[in-house]
């Protein structure tokens, strides 16, 4: 079974968010968030939208388990956005530049 809770807390670290943070964004109780994240509230459609619209991502995308599948946080959806005007030797050369962090 799908871990609806668990989907949350990790889709929420990896947006850098607190619950508190979060459930400002969603215009809820700080406990709220954590009663998601522990599966003792359930979370309504219209709560699932939001989820899905602050995380940016599609609802199939949040019930998508495949451990291949990666989340894009805001920052690197920043960051390919930046780059997709890039010409292929610029592209080359960032990759490089990336390559060097390794």
């Amino acid at each position: 079974m799908f871990d609806i809770g668990g989907r949350i807390r990790e889709l929420r670290k990896l947006n850098k968010l607190t619950t508190k943070e979060l459930g400002c964004k969603m215009d809820v109780h700080q406990s709220f968030i954590s009663g998601l994240e522990n599966n003792t509230k359930k979370c309504s459609m219209d709560n699932l939208f939001k989820l899905c619209n602050i995380f940016h991502i599609t609802i199939p995308e949040f019930f998508n388990d495949d451990s291949e599948h990666v989340v894009l946080t805001s920052e690197l959806k920043e960051l390919l956005n930046s780059a997709k005007d890039l010409t292929p030797s610029q592209l080359e050369a960032l990759k490089i530049f990336i390559d060097s962090f390794k």
